[in-house]
């Protein structure tokens, strides 16, 4: 994987403006390496300290609210692969599995909490907090509250089993999004229509081409993303960062790159993917603002497989989208 400090140093991901100083990052850091290899034996690697919120293979969002006494908000997100659930807590309870069953989400469900216990002993105001809610997320609820509550530990992790990510915020008290609580009562039943709801919006997705849309304009992603969303599994990134992370995390079968984007703009974007070797040969499309011949004979000498002109009526990049897929599955 490209490291985080080789790509843009000054670049910042919006969500990570409120992330706590890099050496109380490296002491978390270090304690979720050292809790996992002694429940799991395993040797992580942390491998961003400024995680985006990127979607990594089949996820499962697991997510743990505390009030301190003084009715201050303390949120635990655990996002974990579903493959690293299968290979540890299956293996830890003789249960062999190809995807995360309600006995094997149980104890993980037990197990993550043992994780945070652990780590909230670093928090003093965390020493008498009492558990809210315990819930689990699909992908699209933890974006929202990703995206709604800046993270102040915002971890990603490369077990050598599955990706792993912890990121913690702490806010005043404010009404939860949606996502399936789990209470005692309802505890067997909550996990197996989460899982039910998981796979199906997995299979779901696994049945779609991956799109990467990379454009730091918010207003631009969210209109390609409704343009693309009913056809494709659309993936979004703002800066060059966070997109060469989600290649590395999602990979896509094909990246529409913003030409124009400021610290890190899309040629030297471009100029990263070809010369990974993992990543030379996904396909990435060009969207810029500029079509003179000047500035349109820049991009054809980057050698993209091809560009298309932001101001294209959107049902005409809709269909150049789709002819390109065409084009490529004759």
């Amino acid at each position: 994987m490209i490291e985080d400090q080789s790509i843009v140093s000054c670049e910042t991901v919006k969500q990570c403006e409120k992330l706590l100083p890099d050496e109380e990052q490296a002491v978390m850091g270090q304690a979720i390496i050292s809790r996992l290899h002694t429940m799991f034996q395993l040797n992580p690697k942390l491998i961003s300290n400024c995680y985006g919120g990127e979607k990594f293979g089949n996820g499962i969002y697991y997510r743990l609210i505390y009030i301190t006494r003084e009715k201050k908000r303390w949120e635990f997100m655990l996002i974990f692969e579903e493959q690293l659930i299968v290979s540890t807590i299956g293996n830890v309870i003789e249960m062999k599995s190809e995807s995360v069953n309600v006995m094997i989400m149980n104890v993980a469900r037990y197990t993550a909490r043992q994780l945070v216990e652990h780590l909230k002993e670093h928090f003093a105001e965390l020493h008498d907090a009492k558990i809210k809610e315990e819930q689990l997320l699909t992908y699209e609820q933890f974006q929202k509250v990703f995206e709604k509550h800046s993270p102040q530990f915002s971890l990603l992790f490369d077990t050598g089993k599955g990706y792993f990510s912890y990121c913690m915020t702490t806010s005043d008290m404010v009404p939860s999004e949606d996502g399936i609580t789990i209470i005692t009562e309802n505890a067997m039943t909550a996990v197996e229509n989460y899982l039910k709801q998981n796979k199906a919006e997995s299979i779901a997705a696994s049945q779609k081409k991956k799109v990467l849309i990379v454009d730091d304009s918010d207003f631009m992603l969210a209109m390609m993303q409704k343009l693309l969303e009913n056809d494709y599994e659309v993936l979004t990134a703002t800066s060059g960062l966070s997109a060469i992370r989600s290649i590395t995390l999602n990979r896509p079968d094909l990246v529409l790159l913003d030409y124009e984007m400021p610290v890190c703009k899309g040629n030297q974007v471009l100029e990263m993917i070809r010369s990974e070797e993992d990543f030379a040969d996904i396909p990435i499309i060009f969207l810029t603002s500029k079509v003179d011949r000047e500035s349109v004979k820049k991009v054809i000498e980057l050698k993209p497989n091809g560009y298309l002109s932001k101001s294209l009526a959107p049902e005409l990049i809709k269909k150049e989208v789709d002819n390109f897929f065409e084009k490529i599955t004759v």
